[in-house]
């Protein structure tokens, strides 16, 4: 492959054509090596769960991001007539179908964000960075607070999440889907403060509002959205089924009236801890160590290294 054509390939970032250049030149040079593919910076969540239940050495991981889940599956349609067995791809379900493909990993929840905010997430993160013991009624104060508050959270956004689940279902053999604006600009209108203990609601949304919020120029339905709400009202833990981004949202946004509120000596009972935590650090990094960790990516990941072994 001539050095000029991979050099064109790679300027459209982020692109299959790209990454898949990328590969050819990489693997030509290191044919042992695990390949790694994601959506985003998803390798920021799983590199730790590699190297672990791989049994693998971080020099032996080449891994890309290649910006969308789209063009992820067009890299593995691109390489998955390759006879080794030493690529794996990683995916976020969202609202589609599951997939069945020994080297695709699609998360059983929206996304990985979904990982960051369970109640074994959230217990984990107060046990290590509050040194609270199990058995300090702190935590659980603290825990129901936060379960409450999610549940609050979720159900005031629960038409949104079914007006996104409609438009992409609409839009999914559209050559170009709606691009959503930032998670902040979008939940600064349905929310105007998150804390420990309450969450204020900027007034209800109705459909057209969220047309207008989301700059959705197409026609919609809206007895269909209407209906896809109703199922999702149903849903006991939205928080794993919702928009992942949407549920980071609130997780900061908790966390940091948490921390205020803890060092102001305003919340916890007899805690003289200092918390310095900076919450505005990239929270899928620093907070990756206690995100849940599931049997499917377990056995997704033994699986990968007893091919990889025997390759």
């Amino acid at each position: 492959m001539e050095e000029n054509y991979v050099e064109k390939l790679i300027e459209s970032k982020g692109k299959s054509s790209a990454i898949y250049a990328k590969y050819i030149c990489d693997h030509d040079q290191y044919p042992d090596k695990l390949f790694c593919f994601f959506e985003g910076e998803d390798y920021k969540y799983y590199r730790t769960r590699i190297l672990q239940y791989m049994d693998i050495d971080e020099d032996n991981i080449f891994h890309y991001n290649c910006n969308g889940k789209k063009e992820v599956l067009k890299v593995y349609e691109d390489l998955c007539k390759e006879k080794n067995s030493n690529k794996i791809f990683f995916i976020d379900k969202d609202f589609d179908k599951d997939i069945d493909n020994e080297e695709i990993f699609q998360t059983e929840y929206y996304s990985i964000e979904n990982y960051y905010i369970t109640d074994s997430a959230f217990k984990r993160f107060l046990l290590t960075e509050f040194e609270i013991n199990i058995s300090n009624k702190n935590l659980k104060k603290c825990l129901e607070d936060y379960k409450n508050g999610r549940e609050k959270f979720n159900n005031i956004i629960t038409l949104l999440n079914a007006y996104i689940y409609y438009i992409r279902k609409r839009d999914k053999n559209s050559l170009e889907r709606i691009k959503l604006p930032k998670t902040r600009d979008i939940l600064n209108k349905f929310i105007k403060r998150i804390e420990v203990d309450k969450i204020i609601e900027n007034y209800s949304k109705n459909i057209k509002d969220i047309k207008i919020i989301l700059k959705d120029n197409r026609e919609v339905d809206e007895n269909d959205i209407l209906k896809v709400e109703d199922i999702f009202k149903k849903i006991e833990k939205k928080e794993l089924f919702f928009r992942g981004k949407f549920q980071i949202f609130f997780l900061k946004k908790f966390v940091s009236d948490l921390i205020n509120k803890v060092n102001r000596k305003e919340y916890f009972e007899d805690y003289e801890k200092k918390i310095t935590l900076d919450i505005n650090d990239n929270i899928i990094t620093s907070f990756s160590t206690y995100a849940d960790t599931t049997e499917k990516l377990k056995t997704f990941l033994l699986k990968a290294k007893q091919r990889y072994s025997n390759n």
